[in-house]
């Protein structure tokens, strides 16, 4: 398959749930007008232009906005036909599956708008994911985190809003992975692997993204002190994905 094909694929596939979100919403906006004016024929059309303006005014300023953001998430402006930064994440994933085929809980620190959530969820080896994010950037990105993955709740999905230090404080299962893709500042980042890292049983994965010079040089330079300090060994990928085994307690 082409780059270029393969980039359609993974565009029609983020924004398959728009669609299906706009045409659920159709259907409840017929079936609302339907109780209120069957009894009055010739209200037809007017039912119909209202629909048509409810439909226009709901879906720019939501679904449409769904849409647009799930693009820019994998397919950012400044790399717009870059198709390595879903690739390279699908690629950590089934490496780390490989290795340990059945992941029972797992942390994401920094859960966005769903869409690496999304993925995740995807591999049924993954059964349960605590998503960790304060959402407190825009309110806009937990409610299309909430519209996205709802579905999920309560059985594979578990929504924490909270900061990390915070969650990490009270959480005590144990752990297989943990991604990491929250405050990219350095002191947050290196805090994230300590704290985390502790957490996770012998043999699981500490994992995440954006470990590059450019432009996220505190996440690299996190990351290159704490795989020195305690001579562990890190894989990456080519979407700056990365990941590492825990070897033992430090």
């Amino acid at each position: 398959m082409g780059k270029i094909q393969r980039q359609y694929w993974i565009k029609y596939a983020l924004n398959y749930e728009a669609v299906q979100v706009k045409n659920k919403i159709e259907r409840r906006i017929g079936e609302l007008f339907d109780k209120l004016f069957r009894p009055i024929i010739f209200l037809e059309f007017f039912k119909n232009f209202l629909k048509l303006v409810v439909y226009h005014k709901y879906l720019r300023g939501k679904i449409l906005k769904i849409t647009k953001i799930g693009s820019e998430r994998f397919f950012p402006w400044w790399r717009e036909h870059e198709v390595d930064q879903v690739i390279g994440l699908l690629h950590m994933i089934s490496e780390i599956i490989r290795i340990e085929p059945k992941i029972f809980t797992m942390v994401e620190i920094g859960s966005h708008i769903g869409e690496g959530t999304s993925i995740f969820l995807g591999f049924l080896s993954i059964e349960k994911i605590y998503c960790v994010d304060t959402w407190h950037m825009d309110t806009n990105f937990e409610e299309i985190f909430k519209m996205r993955l709802s579905r999920y709740f309560g059985h594979r999905c578990f929504p924490v809003k909270k900061s990390s230090e915070e969650f990490a404080h009270e959480f005590t299962d144990i752990l297989d992975l943990v991604y990491i893709d929250g405050d990219h500042r350095y002191e947050f980042v290196k805090k994230d692997l300590t704290t985390w890292y502790e957490k996770l049983r012998v043999g699981g994965f500490l994992c995440g993204h954006d470990y590059s010079l450019h432009p996220f040089p505190e996440v690299k330079r996190a990351i290159d002190e704490f795989v020195s300090k305690y001579n562990l060994k890190i894989t990456t990928f080519v979407d700056a994905s990365w990941y590492i085994r825990k070897i033992g307690s430090y």
